[in-house]
């Protein structure tokens, strides 16, 4: 589309984003001192910074316009940045800082010949994971860092280079010079979904215990991270030994002082097979503070370190964490507002900007649709909706209808298909949507599919439905389905519930099923019963009276289609009981208040007292 791209990397990512920012400014008023004209016209730059890249070009814009120099900056996006901080579990930024800091010594305690290093120095790929949680950039963008104890263990936390530069940050807000329009996409799930554990979660639990060869054991009086001259004695006198490791990680919990972290390194010898001597080699912790959100598993961008730990000999349970929470990269409450447990997991969707003061200074955002993914990863759709804000046309994308388990989708028509042709209507569709109808084996297709009206014509009778399904860049959906009665009823559809066996003089009552549709429900009953109530309704109240049998009720359903099939019938023998009570309750059916009569009969069947209730 005719645009020049102009990439910035930069000599040392993880110096000081100020830094960085000054070099951004550099090359933006480089840019502006040679540009050209397109189609005669002058163009304005389109920033778009990825993960701290977008810290980077928002410092480099809102500082350039404080230095009075203009930009020429029509749009600035940032993609997933952490505007209010990143976060690395800080369970692995212990053991990284723990297990690189483990001291090793060389040679024997006799002066002149022993040498110290440390773990994270033999191994590179530990001691840069160290280091790196130790660089200004790091520093600076990270919520909650482990503050390393020059003894071997830890102070805690500092998050003072974060909390300075965020006071800093947040002072200078977003470029605003010539209407800039400031937008940004989040990784994170749109529906505030986690990353599928709960806070306090164990990522590590390995235990290892290792019995050592007499050899092995002697390498080692020579060889370990302890400066306690008494070991090589134990070495040379032990007649067996164990080297044991211990390691444990959680997630952060929500706000509570818990152990997150746990490193203990030790040997178990036995000296001349008699005395047991263990010696702890290193044995640190670190705990969680009570202020100390979950953020873990929280919504947002993800950093998968599977490929990281399959080299290991131990599993992690779990290799996915939140690095950029949804909250930081939409800058909910533009760093002015105190973030809770339950802004991590809200719904922030485009279709409902969220609303003061945990708004978002952004005037458009894209958040990933209802999952999290990969931090700073690019997809076919943010992509598209990323072009779009570029080519000047405001861009809307939204998921959040999937967000609750249920759509608002919704089928609406007759609850009743006769001989004529019935149309149904998909309600709430989103835009773009692919539909695909069907219909139950009693039904058959008219026309309409893959459009909001959908029509059908019967084939036969009896209970059906009309169903389908929506596609979008969102995913696949069911539409509840749409249930129907085709035709008339039959019998089968409206067995009736009653007594099979009565007294004389009993009041008896009857029902059958409720019917969708049903217009009318007429009953028959032995001609010597007395009638009581219910005729067209699907109860009936009737007394057997004092001469009667016993016989058949029977009852058809009515609807639009039809008067009904055939009859269901059900058969009551009457006999004399003697003297018994029965009750009996009016209205009936009941709506919210009810009579209750007692009636007592003598053994011919004559009423002796009647009391009521």
């Amino acid at each position: 589309n005719d645009y020049d791209l102009i990439y910035i990397d930069f000599a040392d990512g993880t110096d000081h984003i100020q830094r960085n920012a000054f070099l951004v400014e550099n090359i933006i008023e480089f840019i502006n001192s040679v540009k050209q004209p397109f189609n005669g016209v002058r163009q304005q730059n389109i920033v778009v910074g990825f993960s701290m890249g977008a810290l980077v070009s928002r410092f480099a814009l809102r500082h350039l316009e404080t230095r009075g120099i203009v930009h020429e900056t029509k749009l600035n996006v940032s993609f997933d940045g952490p505007h209010q901080g990143a976060n690395i579990p800080v369970g692995f930024q212990a053991i990284a800082l723990h297990v690189a800091g483990i001291q090793l010594g060389f040679g024997t305690p006799l002066p002149g010949i022993y040498y110290t290093t440390s773990l994270g120095a033999l191994v590179p790929e530990i001691g840069r994971a160290a280091s790196l949680l130790n660089r200004p950039a790091a520093r600076q963008m990270l919520t909650y860092k482990v503050a390393p104890s020059i003894f071997g263990g830890f102070d805690g936390y500092d998050n003072s280079a974060h909390d300075a530069f965020m006071s800093e940050y947040t002072a200078m807000g977003l470029p605003t010079q010539n209407s800039i329009k400031n937008i940004a996409i989040a990784n994170g799930s749109e529906c505030g979904l986690t990353q599928g554990y709960a806070p306090y979660a164990e990522y590590l639990n390995y235990n290892l215990s290792l019995k050592l060869p007499y050899l092995a054991n002697l390498f080692l009086s020579i060889l370990g991270p302890w400066t306690n001259y008494p070991q090589l004695t134990f070495g040379l006198l032990s007649t067996k030994s164990q080297f044991n490791a211990e390691f444990k990680i959680n997630a952060l919990p929500d706000q509570q002082a818990l152990q997150i972290y746990k490193g203990k390194v030790g040997i178990k010898q036995k000296i001349l097979g008699v005395l047991n001597v263990n010696i702890v080699l290193t044995d640190v912790s670190l705990l969680s503070s009570s202020s100390q959100l979950p953020l873990d598993n929280s919504a947002g961008g993800i950093y998968d370190i599977t490929r990281i730990v399959s080299q290991l000999p131990f599993a992690i349970n779990q290799t996915r964490f939140n690095f950029v929470p949804t909250f930081s990269a939409l800058n909910i409450g533009r760093g002015t507002q105190t973030i809770t447990t339950t802004d991590l997991a809200k719904v922030y969707t485009p279709a409902s900007f969220p609303p003061p003061p945990k708004d978002t200074p952004f005037s458009n955002f894209f958040t990933n649709p209802v999952s999290n993914e990969i931090h700073i990863q690019v997809t076919p759709i943010n992509g598209r909706w990323l072009f779009d804000e570029i080519q000047g046309t405001p861009a809307f994308f939204s998921c959040s209808f999937f967000c609750s388990g249920s759509t608002s989708t919704f089928i609406t028509g007759s609850n009743l298909v006769c001989s004529t042709n019935s149309t149904f209507t998909l309600s709430n569709v989103p835009i773009g949507a692919t539909i695909v109808w069907s219909p139950s084996s009693n039904l058959t297709y008219v026309s309409g599919q893959g459009t909001t009206n959908y029509t059908v014509t019967r084939n036969g009778s009896g209970p059906g439905f009309v169903s389908a399904t929506v596609t979008t860049e969102c995913g696949t959906f069911a539409v509840p389905q749409k249930t129907v009665h085709v035709g008339g009823y039959s019998s089968s559809h409206y067995p009736i519930s009653g007594p099979t066996n009565a007294c004389l003089n009993q009041a008896v009552y009857y029902n059958t099923v409720d019917l969708a549709g049903a217009t009318n429900y007429a009953w028959t009953w032995p001609s010597n019963w007395t009638y009581s109530g219910g005729q067209g309704t699907r109860y009936l109240a009737l007394n057997t009276g004092s001469s009667s049998t016993g016989g058949a009720v029977s009852v058809r359903v009515a609807n639009a289609c039809d008067a009904g099939g055939s009859p269901a019938a059900i058969f009551t023998s009457v006999a004399s009981c003697g003297s018994f009570s029965s009750f009996s309750a009016v209205p009936n059916p009941a709506d919210e208040e009810i009579t209750v009569t007692l009636d007592d009969y003598d053994s011919l069947g004559k009423k002796r007292k009647r009391k009521t209730n």
